[in-house]
């Protein structure tokens, strides 16, 4: 985005071990220094992000940090109950987005004025139906071009390489994954 503004992120969160690799990771603080997390976000060299160690359930920190203000909050408590922060954050202006499990919960958060449900069945079941649109556009395209040929081996060929393409993408980004400690410990959360 061309003349975007780069806007600040707080991140709460009460694993030590999570804060410890935030603070590390994008704030520049040595291991050595890992004491008081408030103060050692002033550390940061040029991170937008601000670990803090903080009750991410409790409304004296939503209130502390004045998330009404935020322009986005997401929610990545799974399987314990957003609805407090979503009756909290009703009268804030904010995008607010919520990890669920459930339709029905979904439709509840819906209800009490989230933005976005973040369901990560439903996302993924989106992204398979894209993926199969795409390889049958594609599979259909192929087979055009090789209709004048009798072989079945030749689309059935060129269908297979798409899926091989998509797999190979996708272990590099598994690699990338197990290769990045906070990648790792922020998708544990959602």
């Amino acid at each position: 985005m061309a003349g975007s503004q780069k806007r600040d992120v707080l991140m709460l969160d009460l694993d030590p071990s999570l804060h410890r690799t935030m603070l590390t990771s994008f704030c520049g603080v040595d291991e050595s220094s890992h004491g008081d997390g408030e103060t050692r976000t002033q550390d940061r060299i040029g991170s937008n992000i601000f670990p803090v160690y903080a009750d991410p359930e409790s409304e004296l920190a939503w209130r502390r940090y004045r998330l009404r203000s935020a322009s986005l909050v997401v929610c990545c408590t799974i399987d314990r109950d957003p609805k407090p922060l979503c009756e909290f954050m009703r009268a804030s202006k904010a995008i607010l987005m919520v990890v669920t499990n459930s339709n029905e919960e979904a439709k509840v958060l819906y209800d009490l004025g989230v933005s976005y449900a973040i369901q990560q069945e439903y996302l993924a079941a989106l992204e398979v139906g894209i993926m199969l649109k795409d390889e049958y556009t594609a599979d259909s395209q192929a087979e055009r071009l090789t209709s004048s040929c009798t072989s079945l081996d030749m689309s059935l060929t060129h269908v297979f390489s798409l899926f091989a393409k998509r797999r190979t993408v996708h272990l590099e980004e598994l690699k990338e994954e197990h290769d990045s400690y906070v990648r790792r410990r922020i998708g544990e959360f959602i």
